[in-house]
């Protein structure tokens, strides 16, 4: 389990800070401790993704200057569940002998292109990728201008809420993630709420009790520079977000889409590493997410056949995606497409599994939509 191998992080950080100065106790805080506690660790890492999920929510954290500057791991200027991840990536190189403080190694080691590089395995790096506030973008127009949005935050405990922008909240409950397909490295993927959800049907209505989320199955992605998030309905039921938003602002059928609202600046695919991302002379399955005719973002996926028995009480073959482990998990890579036509329209956001075709220049031959099953399953192409 992920929990047990923080764990073991902890112990062997400890051991080493005795003898490893750069996580040892000084004068000043050192960047990324933000308990200034002397040393670098996972408490930091939640700590940090606490102060960021109160800032998203309006909630700005008591703490002075330096504490601050501790909590930009990143060095960027903003502090966010990136700060995060690179609090644990150091803390993971630490534990095993690595000698020098964060600063070096911001500066001058390699970080890796994605923070959840081979996806969410854990609950701290679903709630890092979960914090904050996300637009919600009817019909996955990317210049809409959304009338609502999400937030999610994780201090005290995993709460969840939906508001109209300037006008109140709409519904507000809370929320837990899981490995809803069991994978054996873990995908964080599902979001269950766990009481019962206030949901107003208008801003002055009155609260009404609601039975609750419903199952919901996510993926997210850094498209082009922005994380979006896709959240699927699975199963039956009416979930938090048909009573609320309902079908006119669904992205595609029974999808609705997020988009990270942000000041942090995400990292931009150059054309460089494009290249060398794009999946090249091969038949593979993706999520494709930014649609623009002549170009395709999709995020390469690992799919993984199964059998399973659905409402109709019959056994499916089925299939079912996660987040692939191969270091750029949740980048969606842009694609030129074979032999399209180009659009004046920057494109829109069409969330759905599909099957692609890329000849030996990396560019989309072909690609086909992937039939739904219920409960975040497909049909097995």
């Amino acid at each position: 389990m992920r929990s047990e191998r923080i764990k073991s992080f902890i112990l062997s950080a400890l051991a080493v800070c005795i003898t490893i100065p750069s996580i040892t106790c000084s004068a000043a805080v050192q960047r990324g401790d933000y308990d200034a506690n002397g040393i670098i660790d996972g408490n930091d890492a939640t700590a940090i993704l606490t102060h960021y999920a109160k800032t998203s929510s309006g909630k700005e954290p008591d703490v002075s200057a330096d504490i601050k500057k501790a909590a930009d791991a990143d060095m960027n200027g903003n502090i966010d569940g990136r700060d995060a991840s690179t609090v644990l990536s150091y803390y993971a190189r630490a534990s095993v002998g690595y000698k020098e403080n964060l600063e070096f190694y911001v500066n001058n080691e390699a970080i890796a292109l994605d923070p959840f590089g081979s996806g969410l395995e854990s609950e701290i790096e679903a709630d890092s990728l979960l914090a904050g506030k996300w637009d919600i973008l009817a019909k996955g127009d990317p210049n809409d201008t959304p009338d609502f949005s999400a937030v999610f935050s994780y201090y005290d405990e995993r709460e969840f809420s939906i508001y109209m922008n300037n006008m109140g909240i709409y519904g507000k409950g809370d929320y837990e993630t899981s490995n809803y397909f069991d994978t054996p490295r873990g995908c964080y993927n599902l979001l269950r709420n766990t009481t019962e959800m206030n949901v107003k049907l208008n801003p002055n209505g009155p609260e009404m009790p609601f039975g609750g989320m419903i199952d919901t199955h996510f993926t997210a992605a850094s498209v082009d520079g922005a994380y979006v998030m896709a959240i699927r309905v699975i199963g039956n039921g009416i979930s938090i977000f048909d009573q609320i938003l309902g079908d006119e602002r669904q992205a595609a059928d029974g999808v609705w889409l997020l988009r990270k609202n942000s000041n942090a600046v995400y990292h931009v695919i150059d054309d460089i590493e494009m290249d060398t991302l794009r999946e090249k002379n091969k038949t593979f399955y993706a999520y494709r997410w930014l649609d623009k005719g002549s170009e395709v973002y999709l995020q390469t996926v690992t799919a993984a056949n199964t059998k399973t028995v659905l409402d109709d009480g019959i056994e499916h073959d089925a299939m079912f995606f996660s987040y692939a482990n191969n270091g750029h998990a949740l980048t969606a890579v842009r694609y030129n497409v074979k032999d399209a036509k180009e659009k004046a329209d920057p494109g829109t956001y069409k969330p759905a599994l599909v099957k692609v075709r890329t000849d030996s220049s990396g560019n989309v031959t072909e690609l086909e939509e992937v039939p739904k099953y219920d409960y975040g399953y497909y049909h097995v192409f």
